[in-house]
């Protein structure tokens, strides 16, 4: 179940919050709560759903007040293709999220390394730890109905369940064999693919030496990069996979 801790430091539910506000009573805050199963996904704001004590949307009106974050309409949004890769359909449909787009100001600059996710669950684990972890960024979720996100998925990932690397890997990247990668000369069309790696290795040296490296952000922007990238004394290699997905760089400079 949701829960926060309220300005006065006491530790506050969801089920309270909405008895308080009268969404639903007492009586059936008891009953949801004595069918709740974490384990087996019977969720508490899942089984108000499930009961039709609270629409869909009614839910995700109440956890955006209660938590304070922002609601997605996921019907409205924009999805950066890009971005979606980064986890596969697996992945996706157990935790009911999408990753949406890095939270930039320029386009194709990634400046602050926050990742906004679609969820249904904001607190679920597995999308703010494990996602922001192996993709070395902060995951700043939003809030959308579970059908809808589910449809997406199905529309953003189409109707293959994935390879079979995909199938064994229950982690956040997609999976991608030897074969397929490819180690070339870098190309302005790499440059979010490497900004996005800088993050990751700032975000990396932030939690070893805070004091020392701001975090998250780049060693170059976009501009340096292009010149970077077009300068043959400083020759950039990139590693993509097979849909040419930026997974490594390097930088080189030639000296006679």
């Amino acid at each position: 179940m949701l829960e926060k801790i309220s300005k006065s430091g006491e530790k506050v539910t969801i089920a309270d919050a909405l008895v308080e506000e009268c969404i639903i009573t007492e009586q059936i805050k008891a009953e949801v709560l004595a069918e709740t199963d974490e384990e087996k996904g019977n969720t508490f704001e899942k089984l108000l759903i499930d009961k039709e004590y609270m629409t869909e949307e009614q839910m995700v009106m109440a956890i955006s007040g209660f938590l304070g974050i922002g609601i997605c309409r996921v019907n409205e949004a924009e999805f950066d293709p890009y971005v979606v890769k980064e986890i596969n359909r697996e992945f996706a449909e157990k935790n009911c999220c999408i990753p949406m787009c890095f939270n930039h100001e320029y386009s194709n600059e990634y400046n602050n390394g926050e990742l906004l996710v679609v969820t249904d669950n904001p607190r679920n684990p597995e999308v703010i730890n494990t996602l922001g972890q192996a993709l070395g960024v902060t995951v700043v979720p939003l809030v959308a109905p579970r059908t809808e996100i589910l449809k997406k998925i199905e529309e953003l990932y189409g109707d293959s369940k994935g390879t079979d690397a995909d199938e064994k890997n229950s982690g956040a990247k997609i999976s991608d064999t030897e074969t397929d990668r490819v180690v070339r000369r870098a190309a302005k069309e790499d440059i979010p693919g490497i900004l996005k790696l800088l993050v990751q290795v700032d975000m990396v040296h932030h939690k070893g030496r805070p004091d020392l490296f701001k975090g998250p952000a780049t060693k170059y922007n976009e501009t340096e990069l292009e010149g970077i990238i077009a300068d043959e004394s400083t020759p950039v290699f990139v590693l993509t996979d097979s849909e040419g997905n930026v997974k490594g760089h390097a930088f080189a400079v030639h000296k006679q």
